[in-house]
């Protein structure tokens, strides 16, 4: 998806009709689609499902704060005008593309799929073997359960409008 979406991010640059414009948004929106829940997935391959809120709550943040970087970068872009024969805004796109291409290239390399994936593909040394019995210790069927009843437990979301309801009353 990554790697869809930056040489299509890229081929903007090239643009130069209202139909190629309308083509490779459409690509663009496609590959776009996906990346949520493809590194929601990602996610939750590292962590037990009773823990992911917080690395998707990061996840998240991250895209909003990726603009306070982002704003700046596609300004001192936008100066190149006329760099290469290329105008600013083509290389915006350029800056945004090529990255994402050198990226997707990139994470599978580097990354592995998850803890039970390491050792296979070659991470042995990122984690030591207690912390990724601990990572997949929470993947077991107790735990499993444990979490099904946390989320259908009615006291519980009880407990958090009770933690709610003073704090609602206290700001009106």
């Amino acid at each position: 998806m990554l790697l869809v979406w930056g040489i299509t991010a890229a081929a903007f640059a090239a643009v130069k009709t209202p139909g190629q414009f309308y083509m490779l948004r459409l690509l663009l929106g496609l590959a776009e689609a996906g990346s949520f829940p493809g590194v929601w997935y990602a996610i939750s391959q590292w962590f037990p499902p009773d823990r992911l809120a917080f690395p998707y709550s990061l996840m998240t943040t991250s895209v909003a704060l990726s603009q306070i970087v982002a704003a700046p970068f596609a300004a001192a872009l936008l100066k190149l005008d006329g760099v290469l024969s290329l105008s600013g805004w083509q290389w915006v796109f350029l800056g945004e593309g090529l990255p994402s291409v050198a990226l997707a290239v990139c994470v599978p390399l580097l990354v592995p799929d998850g803890p039970e994936q390491m050792a296979q593909q070659g991470f042995s040394g990122l984690l030591t073997a207690q912390e990724i019995e601990l990572l997949n210790s929470d993947r077991t069927p107790k735990a499993q359960a444990r979490l099904n009843k946390s989320c259908t437990d009615d006291t519980s979301y009880q407990t958090e409008a009770d933690n709610l309801l003073p704090v609602a009353a206290a700001a009106a």
